[in-house]
């Protein structure tokens, strides 16, 4: 189907905007599971050695476990990384730290003093006593109410599981499949949108545009007055059906908009 055709690169920086004509961006959240083998630790108070390809991958992933300062809260630590906490998060993952073998290895340090799970389930665990690598575990198979990423312990360092939750790979050129069945907010997307908000301000038929910029004709770019690229990155971020979005130029007045994606497999750069 016919695209907008882009004006040439006008920098070289590694963004999304101004990075590339087109830019495909995809929320790596929803992109990559991580395996045992990937784990890794950040430090509020410093970088804790690890393996540098682990290091790559799991800041590409997920989420990454972040080790806290003494009293520090999860909130914080998490915060201080430049990530988020978030009580769903610290459950679906607390199983990747539910043994002493598994905690040591993401601490990358032994529980010398003590390790146990007598208090699995309290609000700070696990963490870690630095005055003598005392450790609390946490419990297999917790519920979720038992997690809070405010608790504080002015004795221990929390080991918190923490989000990125905008940060997103971008890829050059065209989302694929680059169809109407995969825009979003076109009428002939596959999947509907989960908010009724995520498409408003979507170029609408009568406006002063050409080509398959609007809803109508179906790939239904953002109009930049009205919706730029960080509100379609948060529309996107708050929608389950949203996979990316591809940014690009308008060719007719060289402002950049954004089409969101219900579907992504790969990047096509612009000939």
């Amino acid at each position: 189907p016919p695209r907008p055709t882009p004006t040439p690169p006008r920098c070289s920086v590694p963004t999304l905007v101004g990075a590339m004509p087109a830019t495909c961006a995809r929320p790596w959240l929803r992109m990559i599971v991580l395996s045992l083998s990937l784990w890794t630790l950040a430090s509020a108070d410093g970088p804790v050695p690890t393996d540098t390809s682990a290091t790559t991958a799991a800041s590409a992933g997920s989420g990454t476990w972040v080790l806290g300062s003494i009293g520090a809260s999860c909130t914080s630590a998490c915060a201080a990384a430049g990530w988020v906490c978030t009580e769903q998060g610290l459950y679906d993952h607390h199983w990747e730290v539910d043994t002493q073998a598994k905690l040591e290895a993401v601490l990358g340090m032994p529980c010398t003093a003590h390790y146990g799970t007598a208090w699995g389930t309290a609000e700070d665990t696990p963490n870690i006593r630095p005055s003598d690598n005392y450790c609390e575990g946490t419990a297999s198979g917790r519920d979720l109410s038992s997690f809070r990423c405010s608790k504080t312990n002015s004795d221990v360092r929390r080991l918190c599981y923490c989000q990125c939750p905008t940060c997103y790979e971008a890829m050059e050129g065209f989302c694929e499949p680059n169809s109407f069945s995969a825009t979003l907010c076109s009428p002939s997307s596959a999947v509907a949108p989960a908010l009724t908000s995520t498409c408003e301000a979507v170029y609408a038929g009568n406006m002063p545009v050409v080509g398959d910029w609007t809803r109508e004709s179906g790939y239904a770019y953002f109009h930049p007055d009205h919706c730029d690229e960080d509100c379609a990155k948060a529309r996107c971020n708050a929608d389950s059906s949203c996979q990316g979005y591809t940014v690009t130029e308008q060719g007719f007045n060289d402002r950049r908009s954004v089409s969101l994606k219900s579907s992504i497999t790969s990047s096509t750069p612009w000939s």
